[in-house]
């Protein structure tokens, strides 16, 4: 469709209004005479609600802004003369006729419906709407004013304001957008842009939690006194293989007391430089990959959380075992969780020999076992196997006797125990001496058929596990399965696996457990 030039001059401003109705007459009318709409005292929107009689039906409206730069016009075909045809400014698309102006409105209309309030989701608030929009997306952006567009939605809000995101990359043009959630929150910013010094103004706003996603590191981030919460994740570029050390961290960041760090890829690394801390106050750590050089800084940890990287990858970035000695050395630590990625990350890291050697399940065992011995806090402990299809496996079936054999005795304080993924065969011996235990996850072990009996039984109250155990028990009756001994079990989760079990054995299942297991309040299958 061609754009047409329509020649408003001379047409007179009036007041118009769009009915829901038609209107079998041309021509002038006194509308002021029975048409007087009335304000209702409520809004739709943001806009005052009208309200107004035509021929005895109620009618409700808006006075609707137009959009910005837009004017509106009442438009009149008229036949044109000879020498007035389409070729003419205001032609009209078939010849002999023209288009008029009889009428303009340069900033707002009045929009009506039938007892119901014009609403934004109606056709014409939506195009209303898309005008601005169109215009939006088509200008060019100013990475110095959509930071500050950001900021100001900081200010505006006050101190509802308590989290701040920032995606990052450099790599790829200018910045994308900048905006903050409607919850009032957290704010959103995605930077493309090399242009950043407009992020130190984030250092005025008492922010607590700050998440990153950057593809170089972070040393660009302004001082932030009084975040308490961070999360840097570093997608490094494959090509230009950038690495960068972690020591402005506690510059930065000097009161974050939890901080999640992911970074390390084969082709990139970080690290902290000889002398270099982290800050003073952290207490949670979750990790992806080995950050060479933070070894002191686990000796002031409450709460671990290391997801281990593929083996080449930790023979890339250096890795040394002085982290398990840092481990051992925590006097702090009352959580720890070990998810091995892949089974030779765990030989890597329980094996000062990284390089040509044969590691056993004992020698594995072993270094477990010296890790955990002085581990007299550790309240939660995770030993959770992240790809249990890419086997061989470890063998946890067989580690954990060994590990729990001599150093049972200060694991006795544990309520939480994670052993998902390792595909083992049996249950390992010794976890039935647990006493203190109330959390237990041993789901993707199809092998375990049978608990065993022990002073768990009495404290445990949370138990996830394979349907190859709830069978086994569904078998054995009443008096034959561990299962059924649990006196202080009250949530129960069975993960089914493939193919899934007939719906009637999980009936079975569920009145079996509803009989043997009174004090149970949830059981739930996925």
């Amino acid at each position: 469709m061609a754009a047409r030039r329509v020649d408003t001059v001379g047409a007179p401003e009036q007041v118009v209004h769009l009915l829901p109705a038609q209107v079998q007459h041309d021509g002038p009318a006194a509308v002021a005479a029975y048409f007087r709409p009335q304000p209702t005292g409520s809004e739709v929107d943001g806009l005052p609600l009208l309200q107004c009689s035509l021929r005895g039906r109620t009618l409700a409206g808006v006075q609707l802004p137009l959009p910005a730069g837009y004017s509106g016009a009442v438009l009149e075909r008229r036949q044109a003369e000879e020498s007035d045809t389409a070729g003419s400014p205001g032609g009209g698309g078939a010849q002999g006729e023209r288009w008029a102006a009889t009428a303009t409105f340069p900033t707002h209309m009045h929009y009506w419906n039938h007892d119901a309030a014009p609403l934004r989701g109606d056709g014409l608030r939506r195009c209303m709407e898309w005008a601005g929009l169109a215009e939006r997306l088509h200008a060019p952006v100013d990475p110095a004013a959509a930071l500050q567009s950001l900021l100001d939605f900081l200010l505006k809000h006050g101190r509802s304001v308590r989290s701040v995101w920032l995606d990052v990359d450099f790599a790829r043009g200018n910045l994308l957008h900048a905006h903050g959630s409607a919850a009032l929150q957290s704010a959103r910013m995605r930077v493309r842009a090399l242009g950043c010094a407009a992020l130190a103004l984030l250092s005025t706003h008492p922010l607590e939690e700050l998440r990153v996603c950057s593809d170089v590191d972070a040393q660009w981030l302004p001082r932030m006194p009084l975040v308490t919460k961070a999360s840097l994740r570093f997608e490094f570029d494959e090509e230009d293989q950038p690495a960068g050390p972690l020591d402005w961290v506690a510059d930065r960041l000097p009161a974050v007391t939890e901080l999640s760090l992911r970074g390390l890829y084969g082709h990139g690394h970080l690290w902290l430089s000889a002398g270099a801390a982290m800050p003073a106050g952290v207490r949670r750590l979750s990790l992806v990959g080995v950050i060479e050089g933070m070894e002191p800084a686990l000796g002031q940890l409450e709460e671990l959380s290391w997801s281990m990287c593929p083996r080449e990858n930790v023979v890339a970035g250096n890795f040394k075992t002085t982290w398990m000695e840092a481990i051992c050395q925590s006097t702090r630590l009352t959580k720890l969780e070990l998810d091995v990625i892949y089974p030779e990350d765990a030989v890597a890291f329980f094996d000062v020999r990284l390089h040509g050697c044969v590691v056993t399940k004992r020698s594995t065992a072993l270094r477990l076992h010296l890790a955990l011995s002085t581990a007299t806090r550790l309240r939660r402990l995770s030993l959770r196997h992240g790809m249990v299809d890419n086997g061989p496996f470890l063998g946890m079936d067989e580690v954990l006797p060994l590990m729990l054999g001599g150093a049972l005795w200060p694991l006795r304080a544990l309520t939480y125990l994670d052993l998902s993924g390792n595909d083992m065969a049996a249950f390992p011996k010794g976890l039935e001496a647990l006493g203190s235990l109330k959390e237990l996850q041993l789901t993707t072990n199809a092998g375990i058929k049978q608990l065993a009996a022990g002073p768990w039984q009495s404290s445990l109250t949370k138990l996830e596990a394979d349907w190859g155990l709830a069978d086994a028990a569904l078998d054995a009756g009443g008096a034959g399965h561990a299962l059924w001994g649990m006196t202080a079990l009250q949530a129960l989760t069975v993960y089914q696996g493939y193919p899934k079990p007939i719906t009637t054995k999980l009936d079975a299942f569920r009145a079996a457990a509803r009989e043997r297991v009174p004090q149970l309040t949830q059981l739930r299958f996925w």
